[in-house]
């Protein structure tokens, strides 16, 4: 049986329902190639969280860096703009508010059809297997269609590759590529810089993107209160996550509690950051494109397959007989069919506290 994602349609296994996704795009794809752009340009769908869309960034420039005579625009979330904006991965940006998909996200609103047909792109390159971004691609305009996809989805794509079972994430995206056209992956930069200069506080982000990837509020918060007493801390928070009662308890301890709104209001506090310390979450990836060193802590999700590559990043990680090796989630839901989630409660505070002091030492030495 093939493994479909968490929380994700069984579109894999449920071949009544394959059929009937196949069909559907085979026909749009056909409907409207008549009238397709007929050029060079590429659009690339990005249509993806934090984390993997600064896991694609290698790919993405090692795009443009092989196609100079094409204008590249990259589709994508307007929460996320921010990480395309300075021209080097792409010549163009369009943007889309996440609220203009129906159907719990799934379908694409015309007015996201009409940004994506706005630059008239001849080519269009899908770095999301989800369906907003299949349907995007199939009234985008383009002529020819390539990425990453899903058996249900191929009939939409002139060419593709299917998700990967092999480290690491980075390189999901330089297959979506390749199924276009072969780029030099061994030759393209994939570690992201340490800035120059860094701040003074330890960043801590308590929360993952589901409760089985969190190593628990109550030990990340007995890190934090040792932490304080050598470096100042930022324990750093979606707003409405934590009750007034927890914040008072943090904050009584001289450590500032911020609460954000957005993605991209982490930005200014990284400015101020010497390290930031977080479960298997989208901030790490934001750290490490910002600059940051970081340490991550994991437990059903396999850092062979999603830890940002370089040494100023340390992944925490306690192997288990049901840890993931060969697949990037465990075999029990990604830690949502798991009863006890050893793998996380095995890593102690001061396994973590340890370890935060040696990569900081290593890192930024005094």
């Amino acid at each position: 049986m093939a493994r479909s994602h968490p929380g994700s349609l069984d579109l894999d296994n449920n071949r009544y329902l394959q059929f009937t996704v196949s069909s559907i795009v085979f026909i749009l794809k056909w409907l409207f190639r008549p009238f397709a752009f007929r050029n060079n340009d590429i659009l690339v769908i990005s249509f993806n969280n934090i984390g993997d869309s600064i896991l694609s960034l290698p790919a993405l420039r090692q795009l443009k860096k092989e196609n100079p005579g094409s204008k590249i625009t990259i589709l994508t979330y307007s929460d996320l703009g921010f990480l395309f904006r300075d021209g080097i991965l792409v010549d163009r940006v369009a943007l889309v508010e996440g609220s203009l998909f129906r159907a719990g996200g799934k379908i694409p609103a015309i007015s996201v059809i009409r940004t994506a047909r706005e630059y008239r792109c001849g080519t269009v390159i899908n770095f999301s297997e989800n369906p907003q971004s299949v349907l995007t691609m199939v009234f985008s305009g383009g002529r020819r269609f390539y990425g990453i996809a899903r058996k249900a989805y191929a009939p939409a794509f002139d060419r593709y590759k299917t998700m990967r079972d092999l480290p690491h994430l980075q390189d999901i995206y330089f297959d979506a590529v390749d199924s276009y056209k072969t780029v030099d992956r061994e030759g393209a930069s994939r570690i992201l810089p340490v800035r120059q200069t860094l701040g003074d506080e330890i960043i801590i982000t308590p929360f993952a993107g589901w409760d089985e990837k969190m190593w628990g509020l109550a030990r990340i918060t007995e890190l934090a209160f040792r932490l304080t007493k050598k470096h100042p801390v930022n324990f750093v928070v979606e707003k409405g996550k934590l009750s007034p009662e927890v914040i008072r308890s943090i904050t009584a301890e001289q450590i500032v509690v911020t609460e954000l709104s957005s993605i991209a209001e982490y930005l200014p506090h990284l400015e101020r950051a010497r390290l930031l310390v977080a479960n298997d979450t989208g901030p790490v990836h934001l750290a490490a494109w910002y600059g940051i060193p970081t340490v991550a802590i994991f437990g059903p999700t396999n850092p062979d397959f999603c830890k940002q590559p370089g040494d100023h990043h340390l992944a925490i990680f306690k192997e288990l007989h049901c840890s993931p090796k060969r697949y990037n989630y465990c075999e029990l839901g990604a830690g949502r069919d798991c009863p006890v989630r050893e793998c996380l409660s095995r890593i102690t505070i001061d396994e973590v506290e340890a370890a935060v002091l040696e990569h900081l030492a290593r890192t930024h030495p005094e």
